[in-house]
């Protein structure tokens, strides 16, 4: 979903940048779809100061801004300059570490005239352009699209995961959750012995090797009920598993049914800043074939979700937090 990318030495050559619609277009790319890798020998303050001396001056904040809000990743990785490589696979060996090298044009004509050159990698998803080129980027174009395809009807899980969920969890650290049938399709699975979509859920968590603060907010009916019994049943034992070590702690709140009809009827995913909407929440990841069903992702600010989260905080039927067990 989001795009991992890293800045060549001599981007900061790039005439492009000369202009504000180029660092403006840039920038609104980094924001929403973005994943900003700097290698261990890159510095903001370094990076800043030579653009400073390349931009148009009322675009610099716009830069100081981004570096701030938007997602930027310090890796412990280091690399060359891409016109310091005789041979193109030496280039695509850095798709461990970003999946979209961004230069400027004089180093991204040497880039295309390197011994065993391709245009973009399928296998590894892997490409080096231009600043200017950044319209036709194939790995951008993709986190566009797949910012607002439809699931199809019998995904499977894993490529539902990989190509909408994978690089939004990957950094990421709270998650939020409002279903108002979670709770319900929990029960439901579990009696009849399924794998329950939370679990699905849960177990791709595992993969990213860290702890994540976890909020579901459901219609649980009220404190003591059955239903309340049953769903704190099943996270105590959730909390004593191998997925325990997926989170820091899992908040469980318990909402009327007025509450989501009136406020939150759309089911919703958030990660961080951004917000994914759909169609059955997370049944998605259901062990029996899902329908098809629509998808969108949005920046945290243009939806009304955290707003939506801050009612359901305000006095809800129950609320319960779990920790994993030692």
């Amino acid at each position: 979903m989001l795009t991992e990318f890293a800045l060549d030495t001599s981007f900061f050559e790039s005439d492009a940048l000369k202009t504000k619609t180029t660092n403006r277009d840039f920038l609104k790319l980094w924001k929403k779809y973005g994943v900003l890798i700097l290698g261990e020998n890159q510095e903001i303050d370094e990076i800043l100061k030579q653009l400073k001396g390349k931009i148009p001056p009322e675009v610099y904040q716009d830069w100081k801004e981004s570096f701030e809000d938007n997602i930027c990743i310090k890796s412990k990785n280091s690399w060359k300059s891409f016109c310091d490589y005789n041979d193109y696979s030496e280039i695509l060996n850095l798709n461990s570490f970003f999946k979209t090298g961004i230069t400027e044009a004089t180093t991204s004509e040497w880039v295309r005239g390197l011994p065993n050159y391709i245009s973009f990698c399928n296998k590894s998803n892997f490409e080096v352009l231009d600043v200017d080129d950044q319209s036709i980027s194939y790995n951008f174009l993709k986190s566009e699209k797949e910012s607002v395809s439809d699931i199809m009807r019998g995904s499977n899980n894993q490529k539902i995961w990989e190509n909408k969920f994978d690089t939004l969890a990957k950094y990421t650290k709270d998650i939020v959750l409002l279903d108002r049938y979670f709770f319900k399709n929990i029960r439901v699975d579990s009696k009849k012995g399924r794998k329950t979509s939370v679990e699905v859920f849960l177990t791709f968590l595992l993969q990213y090797r860290k702890k994540f603060n976890l909020t579901f907010i459901s219609e649980g009916h009220e404190e003591n009920s059955d239903e309340h019994i049953e769903i704190c049943e099943f996270f105590n034992s959730i909390a004593k598993t191998e997925l325990a070590k997926s989170f820091n702690k899992i908040n469980l709140i318990s909402k009327t049914e007025k509450y989501f009809q009136s406020l939150s009827h759309e089911r919703f995913i958030s990660f961080d800043k951004y917000v994914c909407s759909i169609g059955p929440g997370l049944s998605i990841f259901s062990t029996y074939t899902s329908n098809q069903t629509d998808f969108k992702m949005v920046l945290e600010e243009y939806s009304c979700v955290p707003m939506r989260v801050v009612k359901a905080r305000k006095n809800p039927l129950w609320e319960k937090e779990y920790l994993p067990k030692k």
